[in-house]
């Protein structure tokens, strides 16, 4: 790291052949109002990227040691901003696990390419840091760093439900329903909560409601779960001595990957905006080898909400179709998407009604495609639709509207 030393660096970042003297504008402004000298991080300049780091202080005198990224689109895009320092000290809400700050909302209209990175903190660090002033309605469920801790490209998941409120139980154990397999030499796991229990099942706390995805082939087992309201947030560069700690010895099962088993962790956290609620942490343990010469891994495996009220949440209007029965006459190039879209906005019961079958040429205009070839068009559409959104019962009549049936009333 290198002091700016008020004059252009010998390497200069990539955004700065499209806007010629920002660099310079920019750390000159940034210069002058931050609480000490502002340092150049010369190994990423070389490659074409600006990383700097420099102290800045709030209205109460404190003095913040930070870092920011500029990405390769600025101004277009803002610069990233962390703290630095023991993230056990960093905020509990709108700061990440490796220090990363959230500045800004969703809205684009809230960076401006003419902004510079000393407008951002001046506005904005403060409150975000104190959680004050305007922000985004939506929470910050811990479980959303915890499952993009490690990498996941075999979509691995556990399903719970927001209404689980286990307040006032410290420990229990939870029945899982689940399938392990390999896919391209890598794990993937896929689960869902059947029932929760207080101490060793001495009170069912909660069962499963929610229609979930089939898992075919599913084998059970009893994960131990542990209330820890102090979990801190994954630290990239701590994770590995984390993970053991989550693991709480619990039941087994052979699998063709080894012996595996589950272990839960409990926290108290924002679900939705300005709303606590329980979140979980998944942790798979997977034990290989002789007795004698064991070896274990723990994957995190990432906790998605799946009940009723979350399914709909975001988009509270579809409510009313979650007790409604639908019956829909013909599914061709308007019907097939209609199909889908009530499914997938949560109606209770979808009847559908056609005769015809899925060619090559239907499926240029058509829901679905290759897959759905030489199917009936109902068949297609029930086998997705139970497949994909589970929470649609449907119903479906192979029928010839306006052609006589040949049956007779009983």
């Amino acid at each position: 790291m290198v002091p700016y030393s008020g004059t252009e660096p010998k390497d200069l970042p990539i955004w700065n052949d499209h806007w010629p003297g920002r660099l310079k504008a920019e750390l000159d402004h940034l210069s002058y109002n931050s609480a000490g000298p502002v340092h150049l991080d010369e190994a990423k300049l070389a490659k074409g990227v600006l990383r700097i780091v420099f102290a800045w202080s709030l209205s109460t005198g404190e003095k913040l040691e930070l870092e920011a990224t500029y990405p390769d689109s600025f101004p277009r895009f803002r610069p990233h901003v962390s703290l630095r320092g023991d993230p056990a000290t960093f905020p509990d809400r709108h700061v990440g696990p490796n220090g990363e700050v959230c500045l800004l909302g969703r809205d684009s209209r809230f960076w401006q390419s003419r902004m510079t990175l000393a407008d951002l903190l001046h506005s904005n660090l403060e409150k975000a840091l104190k959680g004050t002033g305007d922000e985004d309605p939506q929470g910050e469920p811990m479980e959303v760093w915890w499952n993009d801790a490690q990498r996941n490209e075999t979509g691995n998941f556990l399903l719970v439900d927001s209404t689980w409120d286990l307040t006032g139980f410290e420990k229990g154990v939870a029945e899982v329903a689940f399938r392990c397999e390999r896919i391209n030499e890598e794990l993937c796991f896929r689960g869902v909560i059947e029932k929760i229990w207080a101490g060793s099942r001495e009170e069912v706390l909660y069962e499963r409601t929610f229609q979930a995805p089939p898992i075919p082939g599913a084998l059970r087992t009893i994960a131990t779960w542990r209330r820890n309201d102090t979990l801190p947030l994954p630290n990239q560069g701590q994770l590995a001595g984390q993970l053991p700690g989550l693991d709480y010895k619990g039941r087994h099962e052979q699998t063709s990957f080894g012996s595996l088993r589950v272990s839960l962790t409990v926290k108290r956290t924002e679900l939705r905006h300005e709303a606590p609620g329980d979140g979980f942490v998944c942790l798979l343990t997977l034990s290989r080898g002789s007795k004698n010469k064991r070896r274990e891994q723990h994957f995190v495996i990432p906790v998605f909400r799946a009940g009723e009220e979350d399914l709909g949440y975001r988009v509270p209007a579809t409510k009313v179709l979650r007790r409604s029965h639908i019956a829909l006459i013909g599914l061709g190039a308007l019907g097939s998407p209609l199909a889908l879209e009530l499914a997938r906005n949560g109606v209770e019961h979808l009847r559908i009604l056609d005769h015809d079958i899925v060619e090559p040429g239907n499926t240029v205009r058509w829901a679905l495609g290759a897959s759905a070839w030489g199917k009936r068009k109902t068949t297609a559409l029930e086998q997705f639709i139970q497949a994909e959104y589970p929470r649609t019962t449907v119903t479906s009549s192979d029928v010839f509207i306006g052609v006589g049936s040949g049956r007779r009333r009983g």
